[in-house]
């Protein structure tokens, strides 16, 4: 296709048939870059992909019946190289794509089939559903994203599924109140941060999910609207912010739940952890504000403070500093609930320990 010609400076390849098996495509987008004009776009309607080759878009469209890439040997996911991606398994397929450069994804969706895209460059979800499959049991609707730059999320809706977002960079969002991730489980390994500003902000990761890890270099922002377990939150240099709408507990595990030597900042609807499995922290300064009694066992010294009544339910460390402007108290005053070597506490109202 002469992509080059001023009177068709874009050509759209629709193709309709039974199977693909991805060779010769790359000349065809190559040959219209080669000769200067713009990349063609291709609309492809098939029951099978089979991505052995490469495909040369700006605009790319693919829909399936029964998947996209990983083919018959399973381990071989649709080779793209495409500015904007519009994919669907419109039956009980999965997708599976590669992009060599920077991508936009304007729309993925499966019936309940795994959604796995990997880019070479920045990768943008504007919008991706994993909704219930066709045949239960026969998908589990799992997403996995993977870039070495940045992942920017508008929207992403795994159902009961679990997603994983890896990137080298940061885990960005776009500035909207909106839910960005809904899910079981996530996890979030970033080189940079996850989210921006604060809890409260339009650029927070706002989710609606019921088990979280996030591991990042810099800051963690991140707005949950329910209960939350988490297994692991870490800011490595940076600080976290977190609201949790309910109770927010651990996954019952003996290794750290949060990790920072920057700030922690807790907006909890609920209590913080529980009696038989309290909340590991390696932190030196908590900020939390709660409904509920707080459980924590920390590993060093830690200064907790609060702009809201200080409700202590356990709290195990070396050395701590209580602070706030209302009272600090216990909820059981029959059962031990400091296991410290030193202990110093400011109230502006009532301290009873």
């Amino acid at each position: 296709a002469d992509g080059g010609r001023k009177d068709h400076p874009r050509v759209r390849f629709a193709i309709r048939g039974v199977s693909l098996l991805g060779c010769g495509f790359a000349a065809l987008g190559k040959r219209g870059r080669e000769q200067g004009g713009e990349v063609p776009d291709f609309d492809l309607r098939l029951l099978v992909f089979f991505g052995a080759g490469e495909i040369v878009a700006d605009e790319l469209v693919l829909s399936s019946a029964l998947g996209i890439g990983n083919g018959p040997d399973m381990s071989s996911p649709m080779n793209i190289n495409a500015n904007y991606l519009e994919a669907e398994a419109t039956s009980i397929g999965s997708i599976y794509i590669r992009d060599y450069d920077s991508l936009t994804v304007r729309r993925a969706s499966t019936l309940g089939g795994i959604i796995d895209i990997k880019a070479g460059g920045d990768l943008e979800i504007a919008k991706a559903e994993s909704t219930a499959p066709l045949l239960t049991g026969l998908n589990d609707g799992d997403m996995d994203y993977f870039t070495e730059d940045n992942i920017v999320i508008g929207y992403i809706d795994a159902g009961n599924a679990d997603i994983d977002l890896n990137t080298g960079d940061s885990v960005l969002t776009t500035p909207d109140p909106d839910i960005d991730i809904i899910a079981d489980e996530i996890t979030i390994i970033s080189g940079g941060t996850i989210g921006s500003g604060n809890a409260n902000s339009d650029t927070a990761m706002d989710t609606d999910v019921n088990n979280l890890t996030a591991i990042a270099q810099n800051d963690v922002v991140i707005d949950e609207v329910n209960d939350l377990v988490i297994g692991e939150v870490t800011s490595v240099n940076g600080d976290i912010y977190m609201n949790v709408g309910g109770n927010l507990t651990q996954d019952g595990d003996a290794s750290a739940d949060i990790v920072s030597q920057g700030d922690v900042n807790l907006n909890i609807g609920g209590s913080m952890g529980d009696a038989a499995n309290p909340i590991d922290t390696d932190v030196e300064n908590l900020h939390v504000d709660g409904e509920g009694p707080i459980y924590i066992d920390e590993k060093d010294d830690i200064s907790i403070d609060s702009q809201t009544d200080l409700l202590i339910g356990f709290l195990s460390a070396d050395h701590v500093d209580l602070y706030t402007d209302y009272s600090i108290n216990t909820p059981n005053f029959n059962v031990p609930n400091f296991s410290v070597n030193s202990v110093t506490a400011y109230a502006g109202n009532d301290i009873y320990l």
